[in-house]
């Protein structure tokens, strides 16, 4: 009864649960434009004169600044999607597919900065809004909205695949206005809502230990 209750002590599971994977490739944008597509255009180098003045553009960079006058001088975690607002509302932010298992909930997550403008800024600051709509498979799951001039928020929302093996995520911009629809994008990720629980690899070793000792005294029993 003793090496049976060690037996069964050994065997008793470990359980660490997994850490989630994110399924989205380059989701803070540290590749740089790629991985993703978007209706914006990109500007590769939009240096400190020319910035990105016109809509419907973006780049990708570490910091803001050099990209427009009036933004927000901002570094410090990376890379970023930096996007001057379209006035379309029809046009895709970023978009990207990944596949994704019938019948399991997902976490969509993102990092929005509302970066317009700075206090040289010769228009009203309260007016600046940036309102994202966030979908999958064409379906919404989320819209984030944040008027708050600097300040990183984050937007965190689930999703059912149902019999889906793919989802096409979809970021779009629903202020469609000339000014006021500046942002930053960072840190996009999807993953699985209830990762499986993984045994530690010690609980193997344990429970081979555990038989070894049953094996080796019914051996001696005989």
């Amino acid at each position: 009864m003793k090496i049976l209750a060690l037996v069964i002590a050994l065997g008793m599971p470990v359980v660490a649960s997994a850490s989630p994977i994110n399924m989205i490739v380059n989701g803070g944008f540290e590749a740089g434009n790629t991985g993703f597509t978007s209706d914006y255009e990109f500007v590769s180098d939009p240096g400190p004169v020319l910035g990105l003045w016109e809509n419907q553009t973006y780049t990708v960079a570490s910091n803001t600044k050099v990209n427009h006058p009036w933004w927000l001088n901002l570094t410090g975690d990376g890379q970023m999607m930096v996007v001057n607002g379209s006035t379309k509302s029809s046009d895709i932010v970023w978009s990207q597919t990944v596949a994704v298992n019938p019948f399991n909930t997902y976490n969509f997550g993102a990092s929005l900065l509302q970066q317009c403008c700075i206090d040289t800024w010769p228009d009203d600051r309260s007016l600046n809004i940036t309102v994202l709509r966030f979908l999958i498979n064409d379906t919404l799951i989320g819209i984030h909205t944040t008027s708050s001039f600097g300040v990183w928020q984050a937007l965190s929302t689930s999703w059912f695949s149902d019999n889906a093996a793919l989802a096409k995520l979809e970021i779009r911009n629903t202020v469609i206005g000339l000014q006021n629809n500046d942002f930053v994008l960072d840190n996009l990720s999807m993953t699985l809502a209830d990762p499986t629980p993984v045994p530690e690899p010690a609980t193997f070793m344990l429970v081979g230990l555990g038989l070894t000792v049953m094996v080796r005294r019914g051996r001696r029993s005989r």
